[in-house]
C-alpha cells in the first residue's frame, strides 16, 4: 500500500471566510441596542482585562466589533498562560496579575474551580436578563459537569465530529446503513463491506483511534501513579490489527477526497463540513462511534474553552455584562460565519443533520495521554501498514521507545 494511500491525510484547505461585511453587519444590529443593560452599565470609562490565548487572537476573533460596542471600554488582553502560571504563584503575587474574565480552556476548568480561581455564575444568572435556557442544554449541562452542578463558565461553541455516509453508496452495493450507537468493532467491520473506501477519516490518527479503543477495553497504555507504560501484549496486538489490516487492504484510509468525489461510504467530518453535510441530500449521518459501557457519552465532541469572571475581580458586575456580550446573538452570529467548524451554543431554530448526531451523546471529558504517544504511534502504524513489519515486532519497538522517553522526562 502507497504511502499516499495510507493518506498522509491532505486536508481540506479551511475556507478563508471574508469577515468585513459580517461585522459590518454585526455592529448595524449593535448599534439598536444602545439602551440595553450592558451598554448602560459599560458606557462609562472602564477598564477590563481578559486572559485569552493571545491578544492578536483574540482581535482576530473579535476585530473591532467590542470596540464599536463599548466605546469607552478600556479592554486589555493578557496570555492565559500568566494566568496558569499563577496557580504555582503566591496570594501576592496573583494579586498583582488579577484579571476579570478568563477564557478557560476545557482541561483547566477543573484546576481552576478547585483553586477558587473562577466564581459561580448562578447568582449572577438569577439576578440578570441572561437567559440559559436560549443555550443548547446539552452544552449547558457538559458545563455544569465541571462544577458538580453549578455553572462556573459558559463555551461560546462547541467543537465535534460526525459520521457521515453516502446513501448512494450503499444502496449501489446493498449495505444496510449504518446506525446511531455503533462501536469501532462495528464501524470497521461495516467499512470491510466494501470493496475499497469503505470509511474514511479526517481529523482523528490513527493512533489516536488505537489508544481509545484501548480505553474502552479496560487496557491503560500509561498510568501515572506509580509511572508506567504498557503497550504490549496480544490484546494491544489485537487492537492495532482491527485497524491495520482495512489500512492495508484500502478499505479504511485518511485521505478524505474520495468521500468528496462521491466515491466512498463513510466518513469522519468535524463541525467545519457542517454546511456541505447540509447541502447533501445523498449523505445523512450518525453518531461517533461509541463506548458501549457508556453508550450516551462521546469524547468526539468537546469545548474548546469557557469564559469565566475571576474571583479577583474588582468589577464583577462589569464583566458579566461584557461576559453576556460576548455570548450574545450578535456575537454568535459573527462566531458561525467565520469559524465554520464549531456548533454555536445558543439554539438555532432547526438543527442541522451534523448538529442533531453530535448532541445525540454528552461530551465527557478524559485527559489524553501525553504528545508522544501518537508521535510515536503513527510512525509505528507506518511500520505494520507500509514497510509490513509484523505487529508484536513494531510494539516491541514502540514499547522501547515510549519507555526511552519516561526515563528521559523523569531525569
Amino acid at each position: 500500500m502507497s504511502k499516499e494511500k495510507y493518506g498522509r491525510s491532505k486536508k481540506l484547505s479551511n475556507t478563508v471566510v471574508s469577515r468585513s461585511f459580517i461585522i459590518l453587519m454585526v455592529i448595524g444590529l449593535l448599534a439598536g441596542c444602545e439602551k440595553s443593560g450592558n451598554v448602560a452599565m459599560l458606557s462609562e470609562d472602564k477598564s477590563l482585562t481578559i486572559a485569552y490565548f493571545s491578544a492578536d487572537m483574540f482581535r482576530d476573533r473579535y476585530k473591532n466589533v467590542i470596540e464599536q460596542k463599548f466605546p469607552k471600554l478600556s479592554l486589555s488582553i493578557v496570555p492565559i498562560t500568566d494566568i496558569l502560571e499563577q496557580s504555582e504563584q503566591s496570594e501576592d503575587q496573583s494579586a498583582k496579575n488579577s484579571v476579570d474574565i478568563i477564557y478557560v480552556p476545557s482541561e483547566n476548568m477543573k484546576q481552576f474551580i478547585d483553586n477558587g480561581q473562577i466564581i459561580d455564575l448562578d447568582p449572577l444568572i438569577k439576578s440578570s436578563s441572561l437567559d440559559v435556557s436560549l443555550y443548547e442544554p446539552e452544552i449547558i449541562d457538559y458545563s455544569r459537569n465541571f462544577g458538580n452542578g453549578k455553572l462556573y463558565g459558559i463555551p461560546t461553541s462547541l467543537l465535534g465530529k460526525v459520521l457521515v455516509y453516502n446513501k448512494e453508496v450503499f444502496d449501489a452495493n446493498r449495505i444496510n446503513y449504518p446506525n446511531d450507537g455503533m462501536d469501532w468493532d462495528d464501524l470497521l467491520s461495516l467499512a470491510q463491506q466494501f470493496p475499497e473506501n469503505g470509511l474514511v477519516i479526517d481529523y482523528l490518527l490513527p493512533s489516536e483511534i488505537i489508544w481509545e479503543i484501548g480505553r474502552i477495553r479496560g487496557l491503560k497504555a500509561y498510568q501515572t501513579n506509580p509511572e508506567q507504560i504498557s503497550v504490549m501484549g496480544l490484546q494491544w496486538e489485537e487492537i492495532w490489527k482491527l485497524l491495520a489490516e482495512p489500512m492495508k487492504s484500502g478499505t479504511v484510509s485518511f485521505d478524505n477526497r474520495p468521500f468528496f468525489e462521491g466515491k466512498a461510504a463513510m466518513a469522519i467530518m468535524n463541525g467545519k463540513h457542517e454546511r456541505d453535510i447540509e447541502a447533501n441530500e445523498k449523505w445523512a449521518t450518525v453518531t461517533m462511534p461509541i463506548d458501549p459501557n457508556q453508550p450516551e457519552v462521546t469524547t468526539h465532541s468537546y469545548i474548546d474553552g469557557f469564559y469565566a469572571i475571576s474571583s479577583s475581580s474588582k468589577s464583577v458586575e462589569e464583566s458579566f455584562e461584557l461576559l453576556k456580550f460576548l455570548l450574545s446573538p450578535e456575537l454568535s452570529r459573527l462566531e458561525e460565519a467565520s469559524m465554520q467548524q464549531a456548533i454555536p451554543v445558543l439554539k438555532k431554530e432547526t438543527r442541522s443533520k451534523a448538529v442533531q448526531s453530535m448532541l445525540k451523546l454528552k461530551p465527557v471529558f478524559y485527559e489524553a495521554l501525553p504528545f508522544e504517544f501518537n508521535k510515536f504511534g503513527e510512525s509505528t502504524m507506518n511500520k505494520i501498514v507500509i514497510e509490513d513489519i509484523p505487529v508484536d515486532q513494531a510494539l516491541g519497538e514502540l514499547q522501547d521507545q515510549l519507555d526511552q522517553w519516561l526515563l528521559n522526562k523523569n531525569r
